[in-house]
Parts: C-alpha cells; structure tokens; sequence
C-alpha cells in the first residue's frame, strides 16, 4: 500500500513538472516571429505539403513531422514550433525513467530542471531540431534504464536518433564517438588485430547516420565540416567568446550548470571510471564548440544539460556508445545467446520504410495532375537508390571481414537510419494525399508554382523598387502565400553568410491595414554588401542597380482575403 501510495503522488508530480514545462513552451508561441533559422525548415516543410521538394537542408524528422503539423494546422509561426515545444516537454521523463539509479527525490529535481531551465525552454520554443535530438537522446536513455529493455534497443535507437535529428545530432556524434574509443579501449588492447577494420567502418556508418547524409545529399558538409569550420575561425579570437558564454551561463542558464554540477557528484567515487570520464569528454567538447561559436550556446548548453542526466547512468550510456562508434564490440560481447532475429529485423525495416515510400510515389503519380510532384524525381529517386547501393555493400563487406555475429548490430542501425527516412517520407506524402482529398491534391502543383512565381515578381520588381522616386510598389498576392513569403524572406535573411556576400534584410515597417477585401503587409527591404556570382539564389537583377550598400525599401504588398 505504501508503495502504491507514493508512486500515485509521485506520477502526480511528475505530470505537474510536465505540465509546468508545457505551458513555459506554448505560452505565446506564435507571438514572436520566425527567425531566419527557424524559417529555414518552416520553408522546408510547407514546400512539402504543395508538392515541392525542400528547398533548403534538413533532418527527415524535423521536416516531415513539421509537414505533418502544418498540413493539419496550418501555415503559422505557431504550429512551425509546436513539435519541438512537445518534445521539449516531454524531456523530464526521462528523469523518471532513471530514478532506480539516482533516487526519487534526485529524478524529481532532474526532471524539475529540465522543465523550467531557460535554456531547454528557449530551444524547445524554436523551430529547430534541437529539442527533437534531445527528445529522441532522452528516449535512447530510458529505453537502456528501464529494467527488461535489452541492450540492442537503446543501441538502436541511438542510430535512429541521430539519423533523424539531422545536422544537430553532430554534437551527439561527438560525444557517442568519446565515449566508444574509451570503452573499447581494453577490448583493443586485448585483441587488436581484431579492430582494425570494424572501427574505420564503425566511425563511417556513424558519420552517416549523425550528419543527415542519408537524408540530404548535402548533409556531409552540413553536418561534418560547417561545425569545425567555425570552431576554427572561433578559435582565432577566443577571448571575448568565452567571456561572453561563461556570462550567459552565469546569467542566463543557472539550472543548467547546477544540473553539471549534481550529476558530477552523484558519480562519487566513480569519477574516474570509464563511463564518468566519458561523460566529462563529452561535455567538455560541447562547451568547446558551444563557447567558440558563441552564436548558438542554447543548443551545446542544450546538450550539456542531456549529458548531466545521463551521468546518473552512465554505464548503460557507455554501453550505447561503444555500440555506436565501434561495432558494439563492448556492448554485445562474444557467447551472448538470445537477442531479436537480426537479418529479418533488418530487412523489414527496410522492407516497410521502401514501401511506404514506393506507395507514395504510386499513389502521388495516380492522382496528382502530371503525375508525381518534384520530390520525387530522378535525381533523388537515384539518390536514394545509390544510399542503398552503399548500406548493402558496407553490410557485404562487413560480414565477409567480420562474420554476422559482428556486424549485426551495425547492420541494423544502418537500416534503422535509412527505413526511418524512407518511412517519414513515404508517411508524410500518403497523409498529404489520402487526408487532404481532391482539392488538395490538385492544389499542391499550383500552390508551389504560384510561390515560384511570387518570388520571381519579387525579383523583377527588385530594380524596379532600387529606382529613385519609385520606393513604394504593390504587388498583390494570395493570402495562402503570404505566410510563406515572410519564412522565405527571412530563411534567406542570412544566406549566405559571407561578409562579401549580400545579405537580404526584412522587417515588417508597419500592421496589417484592412482596405475592403485586401490586406496591406509592409516590408523594408535592404540589401547590402556585393553581388552575388551567377548561379547564387537570388538573381543578378536584385542587384544590378545596386552593386553596394543602399538604403532600405519599403515594399507594400496586397494579400488577398477573399
């Protein structure tokens, strides 16, 4: 009876924690508009939804979820953040799930702190992948902690987390990569000979997985380079960038360092071991990355804070780790018997991922006037074709060098990652179709394309606007594309990023004014810095009569009501 008794008021408060960091997340979610990151993927997911491939990099999860809540809600800046404000949410119960380690009392304050950190709450307000990674970390972790949950699970789904959160799981692959070298360490010593070609193909697999390559053709430089270019060019002034983030960490985040903080000393004497030194290398890279950028501290603060609740198992996050970053050499010792049927596991992921995909492109080819939208054209039909091609001849190779017992778990987080696109993929586009009925599906095509068109009457009217005396030119538009306009006008805002680059620069200079049956939206304007080389997104005319700074224009455009 006692033990029922606390564990109804426990679940209680849990749900009250919960509930508090809900509410800091959802509070006035759409008052703020999107900042151009944040409008990166809302462009990304609305361009999904009528039709037309993502014009911009992303995760499979953050851009297919994102569709799914746009499509049922609606373009706003609200449900642009409704996912990550979820996830951020559903973070402290993690906590709970690691209360065996840590204690009643120790979980609750975690998960308090989790709940109310501003950090958290701030990523978990932007559209952003980062509280999707974080979630999906969280969930990697309870499976591993909660008891009868075998080990190739967490494993698993740790290659799936980072598979979908995209460019931001690069952090986590940092740390996964810290913590696998450390495990494995005895095991190299004892049996090197048997290391050498698992590891190289182990750190690839999870370079793959954690950088979105199996997503975007473009995820290698996304994910692998941009991070450490900018560590690079952070490290040549370090002073005032670390002066500035230790302050916003003093000031802004005290939750966060006081999590660090209880997490280090509930490692008592375990300190020094494996995992506890795991976890110290892994947060001390973050803070690196997070205090020489110095520009995005809420996402590496964001991981710290994940890394300190997973000091209270830390042994279990060691296990994934070396799972991950070395073909699970520590985790999945020699002899163990039992486990799930690896090769039909495997294959049915892929199985249901390519045919819910396939299904999609069917049925989008059936129905959709001149058959299937741009998404699904050659170019990344072949794409995907090509990843396969890879996964199947690593997993060949693997099992030729290796044998099955070695690479099984590599092989099914190889296929977790690419079913899990595949699947996002094909759910999103039989959603759109299958729910959104015949005005829809006729009107993705024509959506997309007026949103083109839009953007090249922008462009004509560039020159046009840069003319003295003519600052103030309407230009009417509808009112479904008027939202999408703003997230492409800011997505952009910063793109690219280069100082002798041009930079677009838009404010809105005044309210909506009701006139009749139309709507006024009033943006300034400015561009400066140089022209762009052909080829750029935005065209050479933009900038044909203003070749350096200028003034902002104020451009008024007419929206439609009706």
């Amino acid at each position: 009876m006692y033990v029922s008794r606390h564990l109804t008021v426990e679940l209680l408060a849990y749900g009250g924690v919960v509930a508090a960091g809900l509410a800091l997340r959802l509070a006035g979610l759409g008052q703020a508009p999107l900042e151009p990151s944040e409008a990166e993927l809302a462009l990304s997911a609305w361009q999904v939804t009528r039709g037309a491939p993502p014009a911009l990099d992303g995760g499979p999860l953050p851009v297919f979820a994102t569709t799914l809540v746009l499509f049922v809600f609606g373009a706003s800046d609200a449900a642009a953040r409704l996912l990550p404000a979820l996830a951020g949410a559903a973070l402290p119960l993690a906590a709970w799930a690691l209360r065996g380690a840590c204690g009643r009392w120790g979980a609750l304050g975690a998960a308090t702190a989790l709940a109310v950190s501003p950090t958290l709450v701030a990523a978990g307000r932007r559209a952003e992948a980062t509280a999707l990674v974080l979630a999906l970390a969280a969930l990697v972790l309870a499976s591993a902690a909660l008891p009868g949950r075998p080990r190739w699970t967490a494993t698993a789904l740790a290659g799936g987390a980072l598979a979908a959160g995209g460019t931001p799981g690069f952090l986590a692959l940092t740390a996964l990569a810290l913590g696998g070298l450390w495990a494995v360490r005895r095991e190299w010593r004892r049996a090197r000979s048997r290391f050498w070609r698992p590891l190289p193909m182990g750190f690839a697999a999870s370079f793959l997985v954690a950088t979105g390559g199996l997503a975007v053709p473009s995820g290698w430089g996304l994910g692998v380079w941009q991070p450490y270019v900018t560590w690079l060019l952070g490290v040549g002034d370090p002073l005032p960038a670390l002066r500035a983030y230790a302050r916003e960490l003093l000031l802004l985040d005290p939750a966060a360092l006081a999590l660090v903080g209880l997490a280090v000393l509930a490692a008592g004497r375990r300190l020094l071991a494996g995992p506890s030194a795991w976890l110290g290398g892994s947060a001390l890279v973050v803070l690196a990355l997070g205090a020489a950028t110095a520009t995005a501290p809420p996402a590496a603060l964001a991981v710290v804070t994940a890394a300190a609740l997973a000091a209270a198992g830390a042994s279990l996050a060691a296990e994934i780790a070396a799972g991950v970053a070395a073909l699970h050499a520590a985790a999945l010792p020699e002899g163990q018997a039992g486990g799930p049927p690896w090769p039909a596991l495997g294959l049915g992921l892929l199985g249901i991922g390519v045919g819910l995909w396939l299904a999609a492109l069917v049925i989008s080819s059936a129905t959709l006037p001149g058959g299937p939208p741009r998404v699904f054209d050659t170019p990344i039909t072949g794409y995907f074709a090509l990843t396969l091609g890879l996964l199947a001849l690593a997993a060949a190779v693997g099992f030729q060098a290796l044998g099955a017992e070695r690479t099984r778990l590599t092989a099914l987080v190889a296929a977790l990652a690419v079913a899990s696109a595949l699947a996002l993929h094909g759910a999103t586009w039989g959603v759109v179709l299958a729910v959104g009925g015949p005005e829809t599906q006729a009107g993705m095509r024509s959506s997309s394309a007026d949103l083109a068109n839009l953007v090249d009457e922008v462009e004509r009217h560039a020159a046009v606007w840069s003319t003295p005396g003519r600052r103030d030119v309407p230009l009417a538009l509808d009112a479904a594309v008027e939202l999408p306009l703003a997230w492409y006008l800011r997505a952009y805002e910063q793109r690219p990023a280069r100082a002798e680059d041009a930079r677009l620069v838009v404010q809105p200079a005044a309210a909506p004014r009701p006139a009749g049956r139309w709507a006024e939206r009033r943006y300034r304007l400015g561009v400066s810095g140089r022209a762009p080389a052909p080829g750029d997104l935005w065209r050479w005319q933009l900038y044909r009569e203003r070749p350096g700074p200028s003034e902002p224009v104020d451009v008024l455009l007419l929206v439609r009501l009706d």
